[in-house]
């Protein structure tokens, strides 16, 4: 009797999904049936989101390469995984095992070329669904934040939650409410740093007299996320930052004032932000405009930011790192304002009609290659596609070769997804053509950059400049594509 395990697993907050108990009534059913013994069960509860954190599904994996079972039993093939490169990976690796994975609702015959395609298919569909699915979470989502919902994590120092009735979705809904207790906490931290507090001096008050939430000490990147947090002030956030950079700015950020509301008042709040900026009164790294761009006209090596004999300089790290080679440096203030003359003078009474024709010319050129990389493209996707076609005929014909034609189509059709995503990223490059006014208009925002701040100022000089060689007497400038 064939030796099987049977796999369940269902979304956590999907209420209309069949349970683990239906599943694996169906699984048992489907088994007695057919003469196959269950041996082990094994289920998993994931998001709907498709994360593949499920323990369960990875013990019952390793146990079937190890040659435990013949079969891993599902109610569906979505059940066992829905990303279809790798659901054909992991199938392809069981089977090599002589391990097959049965649909019981679907009832495909794996063990078969046909069955073995037409669960490839579904696969297919199972990653559309899956893409769908996520774009519908990511829509809702939206809307709830919208409102000044909670959406789940942590919540806030500061807060605690409060649930009211959404009407509109016709249901209950989470909203953030001031812990007093802690709003103190709050209160306090804000107001010691806009009173120009250090970071220790405002940590070691704490630790005298609060503890956090977990009962534990203050430390200070707690202190700077709770001063750069906007919530403080009523501004409800939600997709700031990522998993690296709480703080990065993403475009689809949503940020809302007065959806929360606020522990710290606005003057208060802008006194602190105005605070964390770098100060203004010290020539710091951030502010070299050409970081990145100095090298030593001696060595070779590259130059870094460094207070050397009294003044900000850009030096050479090697003389720094290794002592080998003659010191070189120069103030950075002095390089910079040169670099800004030598991009300032370039800007000076441009031929806006020869520029412009000098770059059409080269566009034309690309154009001509551009044409020729698509046309190559659609063409190899024409020949995917009928071989597809060809493997596909010949396995539903039971060609005695169907085995390894249908491992050569599930190869095809990598390459196929791989050639299509190809061309769109051609199309979407396009070629495109310039005329003499948008060459002005490119100038006149190239001049605005110039007289603007520190960031626009150095936008303009990586858009310049390829590198800045600093010679003992005289510093030479190599422009881009020159």
């Amino acid at each position: 009797m064939k030796r099987a395990v049977a796999y369940a697993r269902v979304s956590s907050n999907k209420q209309s999904e069949t349970s683990i108990e239906t599943q694996f009534d169906e699984i048992e059913n489907f088994a007695e049936q057919s003469g196959i013994r269950i041996i082990e069960k094994f289920q998993d509860k994931i998001t709907a989101s498709g994360s593949k954190t499920r323990p369960e599904f990875e013990i019952m994996l390793s146990n079937a390469l190890q040659g435990k079972y013949d079969m891993i039993l599902v109610y569906k093939y979505d059940r066992f995984i829905r990303d279809d490169l790798e659901d054909q990976k992991l199938i392809r690796e069981l089977e090599q095992k002589n391990v097959y994975v049965i649909s019981c609702a679907e009832r495909i015959d794996t063990t078969t070329p046909s069955g073995r395609l037409q669960r490839w298919l579904i696969s297919g569909l199972n990653k559309f669904y899956l893409e769908n699915l996520r774009d519908e979470i990511y829509t809702k989502t939206t809307k709830v934040a919208e409102k000044g919902y909670y959406l789940g994590g942590n919540v806030l120092y500061g807060y605690t939650l409060r649930e009211i009735r959404d009407k509109e979705a016709a249901r209950t809904r989470k909203v953030y409410e001031i812990n007093e207790q802690e709003a103190i906490v709050v209160r306090k931290v804000f107001e010691m740093f806009a009173n120009k507090e250090s970071y220790n001096k405002i940590i070691a008050y704490l630790n005298d007299h609060f503890r956090n939430r977990t009962g534990q000490t203050w430390s200070k990147s707690t202190i700077i996320n709770m001063l750069r947090n906007k919530k403080y002030v009523g501004i409800y956030t939600y997709r700031e930052g990522n998993k690296h950079n709480p703080h990065a700015n993403r475009q689809d950020k949503i940020e809302i004032s007065g959806l929360i509301p606020a522990i710290v008042d606005s003057e208060t709040f802008k006194k602190v932000q105005e605070r964390l900026k770098p100060s203004n009164m010290r020539y710091r790294k951030s502010q070299a405009l050409c970081r990145g761009l100095i090298y030593c006209g001696i060595c070779g090596a590259k130059m870094t930011t460094r207070k050397s004999k009294g003044a900000d300089q850009y030096v050479c790290s090697r003389f720094y790192a290794k002592r080998d080679t003659e010191y070189n440096g120069m103030s950075i203030n002095k390089v910079d304002q040169f670099v800004l003359g030598y991009v300032r003078q370039m800007l000076a009474n441009p031929d806006y009609e020869a520029i412009a024709k000098g770059y059409n010319e080269e566009a034309s050129l690309r154009d001509e290659e551009y044409k020729q990389r698509i046309d190559a493209l659609k063409i190899k996707q024409k020949e995917l596609e009928d071989k597809i076609q060809n493997a596909v005929e010949a396995i539903l014909n039971k060609s005695p070769l169907a085995d390894v034609l249908q491992e050569k189509a599930a190869q095809l059709r990598r390459d196929l997804d791989q050639t299509k995503n190809d061309l769109s990223k051609v199309l979407n490059q396009g070629v495109s053509y310039v005329t003499i006014e948008m060459i002005k208009e490119k100038f006149e925002e190239y001049k605005h950059k110039l007289e603007s701040d520190t960031e626009g100022q150095r936008e303009l000089i990586l858009s310049i400049v390829d590198k800045v060689i600093i010679h003992k007497r005289y510093i030479e400038i190599i422009a881009k594509n020159t």
